[in-house]
């Protein structure tokens, strides 16, 4: 991704300006990104859940859109201030903590 800024600004830009037009086929296919890969992530953590990898109280859905809202947010705050923003240490943090890898 921070090979191709051009590439986030488009995706964010595009999405952005059809937040509004639920009807427009933009707006749709947006809408039907994000639910794919909140389904493929909900369905990852529930195999990392049920495996014993995550607490107990793990919500796959919950955590799915979690996790989608900060990708979505850190892209955006990336796109803002390349220069003070290191997208792939922010990434790595907020995953590592957010599902810690196991140990060796």
């Amino acid at each position: 991704m921070t090979r191709h800024p051009g590439l986030a600004t488009l995706h964010t830009v595009l999405q952005a300006e059809h937040l509004a037009d639920g009807d427009s086929p933009v707006h749709v296919r947006f809408r039907e990104r994000s639910r794919l890969l909140r389904r493929h992530i909900a369905d990852t953590v529930g195999t990392a859940h049920r495996l014993g990898r995550l607490p107990a109280a793990t919500d796959p859905e919950a955590a799915a859109a979690e996790l989608l809202a900060f990708l979505e947010g850190a892209l955006t705050l990336w796109l803002l201030d390349p220069e003070t923003v290191d997208l792939v240490a922010l990434y790595r943090g907020y995953l590592n903590r957010t599902f810690p890898p196991e140990a060796d």
